[in-house]
């Protein structure tokens, strides 16, 4: 797979930070969507084939990703990665989806959090008539702008401005009512005695 350089140049000479993207590989998206997510390439598949190990050493056949080594990873071996790395995973209820907005209030309550990391959204994807796949990308605010950083497109799909992110948080909406879809909120919490204190 390839991805973004961290810098790209302007007309006038001048840099302008890009952030990490990575394309489409196999069935990779889960990985895709977590190096998204921390804005590295943190994980490899090997990274991830060991988290199927742990989920189930005793099977011959994984059930937590593809027979035929493409990746198709699922949600267990997910929250085991972002586990790892200390996130905390709030599964997005879609019957408040109309609650959702993309203010610090609702993505950061401070008397909780101490960061909003991003959206991760998995969706159901036709690939015949009765063959359906599931698709991970990532949604992330970087440094006041909001990027859709879904491993299918060619780059990121960037949204600033009150229109355009008004725009995105409408599209997570619809996202996260759709029929078999999911939306995971990804944070960091605050320590035990921040909270207490």
């Amino acid at each position: 797979f390839s991805y973004f350089s961290t810098i790209t140049m302007a007309s006038d000479g001048s840099t302008i930070p890009q952030p990490y993207f990575e394309k489409q590989n196999l069935e990779m998206c889960l990985m895709h969507a977590l190096n998204s997510l921390f804005q590295e390439k943190k994980f490899s598949s090997k990274d991830l084939d060991e988290i199927c190990k742990t989920l189930a050493p005793d099977k011959r056949i994984n059930p937590h990703k593809s027979i035929l080594q493409t990746g198709n990873y699922d949600a267990n071996v997910l929250m085991v990665a972002l586990q790892n790395e200390g996130v905390d995973v709030e599964w997005f209820d879609s019957r408040k989806a109309h609650d959702l907005k993309l203010n610090e209030q609702f993505l950061c309550p401070p008397n909780k959090y101490s960061a909003f990391l991003g959206f991760i959204l998995n969706t159901p994807i036709k690939r015949m008539v009765l063959f359906t796949t599931r698709h991970w990308l990532t949604i992330k605010c970087i440094d006041g702008v909001w990027y859709n950083l879904d491993s299918k497109q060619k780059e990121p799909k960037e949204y600033k401005g009150e229109q355009q992110i008004k725009e995105l948080e409408n599209w997570i909406i619809d996202a996260a009512t759709k029929k078999d879809s999911e939306l995971l909120i990804c944070r960091i919490k605050k320590e035990i005695e921040e909270v207490m204190y």
